[in-house]
């Protein structure tokens, strides 16, 4: 299977299941939006003003409980994504359909989703600072060649995306209650590692062309709708991406083509 047919399956996954899609995350998604628009609107509310020469605009001081409210809005966030994702997940690997109007939380499958989500920020935060000091060196080498320093992070960065699809089985496994390690999980890769480079430019491209409409909304009620509405398409494509990668990796090609 190639890479376009990775992510084809993908984006056909949510739009020829729309209406289980809009189910399971539809009020999660709205309600976690509606929480970030507070948050974003009371962000620089009532506060005073701080003046920076090396500014072009007077820049408003945040204080403490507006900065923990952006950090627990942006939190709800990363947690409403993985309920989301888990029954995402689990709808298309297994077939469960919403029976409520709110999908049920699974604590445990959770728990387990959110410790391999930590385990792989820390192994990529490891990756991108060793990253960092590879790019310093050869910038350093190179006499501050601003190109070189550039092409290297476009490269690494690649990588990474790479590396991330290579080993994200272990998510989809996480949200079926089945225990996947890193390394077991970039072995049933490594057949489909072509299939995995291809179908990772292409999520890239197209979360890029997705931010096009909210960039052009703007920050009115229209760009909140944008943006509602690209965050949740991305959301929902990028899990279904990781479930075919799963698919094809433990249970072959044929499953995941159907």
């Amino acid at each position: 299977m190639t890479g376009y047919l990775l992510f084809k399956h993908a984006v056909l996954r949510v739009f020829r299941n729309l209406d289980d899609a809009l189910a399971i995350s539809g009020l999660i998604w709205i309600a976690t939006m509606v929480v970030m628009v507070l948050a974003s609107s009371v962000e620089f509310a009532g506060s005073p003003v701080v003046v920076d020469p090396l500014a072009d605009q007077p820049m408003p001081e945040i204080s403490v409980t507006q900065i923990l409210l952006i950090f627990g809005a942006n939190l709800l966030v990363i947690l409403s994504s993985i309920w989301i994702a888990i029954e995402w997940h689990r709808f298309i690997l297994l077939g469960e359909r919403p029976n409520s109007i709110i999908p049920p939380f699974r604590g445990a499958l959770f728990g387990a989703y959110f410790g391999k989500s930590v385990i792989l920020t820390a192994a990529f935060f490891a990756l991108a600072m060793a990253a960092g000091m590879v790019i310093v060196l050869v910038t350093a080498l190179l006499g501050g060649a601003q190109f070189a320093s550039a092409l290297m992070m476009m490269i690494l960065g690649a990588f990474g995306m790479y590396a991330f699809y290579r080993v994200s089985p272990v998510l989809p496994a996480a949200a079926l209650g089945e225990s996947l390690t890193l390394k077991q999980a970039w072995s049933q890769t490594e057949p489909h590692k072509n299939a995995v480079v291809q179908a990772t430019f292409l999520m890239v491209f197209g979360t890029i062309v997705l931010q096009i409409p909210a960039l052009m909304a703007g920050s009115g009620p229209i760009g909140v709708v944008a943006s509602l509405i690209t965050g949740w398409v991305g959301l929902m494509v990028g899990v279904s991406l990781l479930s075919v990668i799963y698919e094809i990796s433990s249970k072959g090609e044929n499953r995941a083509s159907r």
